[in-house]
């Protein structure tokens, strides 16, 4: 991992250290995820599904155990989910200037230091595949 060199003011510094640590958090959420197995039995009714052409198979099928993967997958968003919306909440707000608090509503003129910092961290990717794992 390597800052980007660039002149930031002495103001700034802790709001770059704050973006790092940050996008550190989301990395390392995204390496755990990527350490959970994808479900093979989930798989294999998918496949069952398939073979008996039944679209309505999988629609209210809820299995008595979970399986392993699965359960350490929610386990570990149960754990992280407040660390997770937090770290991307003021990802969010570090991007722009607004008096808007909410992430969701917020619309004002754009921190240009802070969007470059995140492009240079390959945020957008990070969280993209932050998203996309639990799917995968």
């Amino acid at each position: 991992d390597a800052l980007l060199v660039m002149p930031v003011a002495p103001h700034s510094v802790a709001s770059v250290l704050q973006i790092r640590r940050h996008m550190i958090v989301l990395r390392d959420f995204t390496e755990l995820l990527e350490t959970i197995g994808k479900s093979e039995e989930l798989g294999t009714l998918k496949e069952e599904a398939e073979e008996e052409e039944d679209e309505d198979f999988l629609d209210g099928y809820c299995p008595d155990v979970l399986p392993e993967e699965t359960d350490t997958l929610l386990h570990y968003v149960d754990q992280w989910h407040h660390t997770l919306i937090d770290t991307l909440s003021v990802l969010i707000r570090n991007s722009s200037f607004d008096e808007d608090k909410n992430p969701l509503s917020r619309d004002g003129p754009p921190n240009r230091l802070m969007q470059k910092l995140l492009r240079e961290l390959d945020a957008i990717s990070v969280v993209m595949n932050l998203v996309q794992l639990p799917f995968a």
